[in-house]
């Protein structure tokens, strides 16, 4: 997870690669969601552990339309986002 939590690092990589970076937390023992996206100067992060909403940073992605993106968030959400951007889960 500390990858996941690194939004500096992961900014970084994606403007030193030149591209898209995803990454997808889905740990259901702590209850903790989340995602993020980082593109050059572009950014999302939201991350949620046992309810509470820990961070929630930047604009919506379009993956997340038709989500249920909140408090309530579970390992669907983060699927179909992982989906939606063609990752295989």
């Amino acid at each position: 997870m500390v990858f996941v939590t690194k939004e500096d690092l992961l900014q970084e990589l994606s403007e030193e690669l030149d591209t898209e970076v995803f990454s997808f937390t889905i740990q259901s023992t702590s209850a903790t969601y989340g995602f993020s996206y980082f593109n050059k100067d572009i950014s999302r992060v939201f991350l949620v552990q046992d309810g509470d909403i820990i961070t929630n940073e930047g604009d919506k992605m379009i993956q997340e339309k038709d989500l249920s993106i909140d408090k309530n968030i579970s390992k669907n959400e983060i699927l179909k986002i992982a989906k939606k951007i063609s990752i295989d889960t």
